[in-house]
């Protein structure tokens, strides 16, 4: 039991520069990770800005294509008034040119 015990003290020194180049690594990819996790926020700021931006103009657009319809819906309906002023008008001319005739 004891030869069991001193060659376990003999290897543990050999795997501390292991373990030490091991935990390095990871504190290395755990710095870069936090570096990754700075800069994917600041992205995700930008993107969440850019969303509000977009958002406002979206809004904007909705209300200029809502006036536009509406826009277009008296349009229509001047033409409808136009078309029926013409037909008013050529059976006035017509009814004139009856007259002249007689």
């Amino acid at each position: 039991p004891m030869d069991h015990l001193n060659q376990q003290d003999k290897t543990s020194p050999l795997d501390l520069p292991s373990v030490k180049e091991k935990n390095d690594a990871l504190i290395e990819k755990l710095s870069s990770n936090v570096e990754l996790n700075k800069n994917l926020q600041i992205r995700v700021d930008e993107l969440s800005e850019e969303k509000k931006a977009n958002d406002i103009k979206c809004k904007k657009l909705e209300e200029l294509i809502f006036s536009m319809r509406c826009g277009q819906s008296r349009l229509e309906e001047e033409q409808i008034n136009n078309e029926t002023l013409i037909a008013k008008f050529r059976d006035e001319e017509q009814a004139l040119q009856n007259e002249l005739e007689r």
